[in-house]
């Protein structure tokens, strides 16, 4: 009878213990959306989840950063996202299993550009702020500027004509008409008396 009794409480403790299993495995939390948030000054992923998570990031290289969220499933959410911003260029999300049996989210960030970013929880959000430059963020507001100081080219000045000198009026000189030579012979030079002629 006692035999009876002890086994049937192993089996009642086994099915809690499985029951509590099963409980803990729903209330695992997950990720459910990772958005993206823009402005003229950043880029912010939020990895929402189900209830708040610790986290570790590294960076393998410059251009990439990695978030490894621990008990964390990840299979809610596509496994690449293109963001496409001046800061972020697209965004992976893996499955993981550690070497101690324990799951694994792996979000890896690719970077557009070396930005400065920052990375916080708040709540059941896991944040990624990615800010821009101070020159890429006000390159525009300098081109505007520039535009609206500079001063506009002066209109091409007026071609100036200048005008010829009139001539200067010259009265030609009335030159005397030549006289005919005269039919009754040469005539003697003024101031001279004619010759008489021999008979």
């Amino acid at each position: 009878m006692r035999a009876k009794l002890a086994g049937s409480l192993s089996l009642v403790i086994l099915a809690s213990l499985l029951a509590g299993g099963a409980v803990a495995d729903d209330r695992a939390a997950a990720i459910t959306e990772i958005r993206q948030e823009s402005n003229s000054h950043s880029t912010r992923l939020v990895v929402a989840c189900t209830s708040p998570v610790a986290y570790t990031y590294y960076s393998p290289d410059p251009l990439t950063l990695v978030v490894d969220i621990p008990e964390v499933d990840p299979s809610k959410v596509p496994s690449r996202i293109s963001v496409g911003t001046r800061e972020v260029e697209s965004v992976r999300v893996t499955s993981m299993v550690r070497a101690d049996g324990r799951s694994l989210a792996r979000v890896e960030v690719r970077l557009a550009s070396l930005v400065p970013y920052q990375i916080f929880s708040k709540d059941t959000t896991l944040n990624l702020v990615f800010e821009r430059g101070a020159e890429t963020a006000s390159s525009g507001a300098a081109t505007n500027r520039t535009a609206a100081t500079e001063p506009a080219p002066a209109a091409p000045a007026a071609a100036k004509v200048v005008e010829a000198p009139e001539p200067p009026d010259v009265t030609m000189a009335k030159r005397p008409r030549p006289r005919p030579p005269s039919s009754s012979g040469p005539r003697a030079a003024p101031g001279t008396r004619p010759r008489a002629s021999s008979p």
